[in-house]
């Protein structure tokens, strides 16, 4: 007997299963509906007095009792590890690029800056040298972002766009975007970190050094970005 193929109704019913299920993201639907549509077009073939509703009952029910969780968990953990894979070439790339001069050139700059500024607010009262720090760095980081934001925007349409509700959310869109605030986040702890009795120079000192590390991340994170649409965002794209 020739081996069914489903028709396109019942691709879409099948989605619509996954989707009530629990499963949101549409990457991993697409994941999931491979695996699924295969194990009912199988059993259909196999059992052919089944109709099509008893095929996918008997499909969900092969894939045991924690459902389409199992093909989920194996698609992000695969997802993970291509990402964190990507980000640390791609970091590498920047440190053997021109870039980083660029990177080192503003990291040295952001010395002698820091201490106009923090002589300035702290001569005045409004802030401490520590509260300088991290001023810059929060501005630094909302402006390296919107930036980003803005090229990727231009690069690959409403994949990058401000609103989410103009792309689709699917999950590696989702984690790329984490290694950002991972980055972010642990550089912005770090300063939580220095001791309030650091003088302005110390403080300069580690402006600069945070400031390198923090655009060094954040070169790291776009060219990631630009390699996992590049993997998995191409039919995605939109003009």
């Amino acid at each position: 007997m020739d081996k069914i193929i489903l028709s396109e109704e019942q691709l879409i019913a099948l989605e619509k299963f996954i989707q009530k299920r629990g499963i949101k993201e549409p990457d991993v639907i697409a994941e999931i509906l491979d695996h699924f549509a295969c194990k009912v077009e199988e059993l259909m073939t196999e059992y052919p007095h089944n109709n099509f509703e008893t095929a996918v009952r008997r499909a969900h029910q092969s894939f045991g009792t924690t459902g389409f969780r199992t093909l989920a968990k194996a698609y992000e953990d695969g997802l993970s590890n291509e990402i964190w894979h990507v980000y640390k070439h791609a970091a590498l790339d920047t440190i053997l690029s021109p870039k980083i001069l660029l990177i080192l050139s503003i990291g040295f700059v952001a010395n002698p800056f820091y201490k106009i500024l923090a002589q300035l607010f702290t001569y005045n009262n409004w802030l401490t040298p520590k509260d300088c720090l991290l001023l810059i760095l929060i501005s630094i980081l909302l402006l390296w972002r919107i930036t980003m934001y803005i090229v990727l925007n231009n690069s690959f349409g409403n994949l990058f766009s401000f609103t989410k509700k103009n792309r689709p959310q699917n999950l590696w869109q989702l984690k790329v975007g984490r290694v950002f605030s991972l980055s972010s986040i642990s550089i912005l702890i770090g300063q939580f970190m220095i001791p309030n009795t650091f003088n302005i120079n110390g403080m300069a000192i580690v402006c600069s050094v945070l400031i390198t590390m923090e655009l060094f991340c954040f070169s790291a994170h776009e060219e990631t970005i630009r390699c996992i649409v590049a993997l998995y965002g191409a039919k995605h794209l939109t003009s």
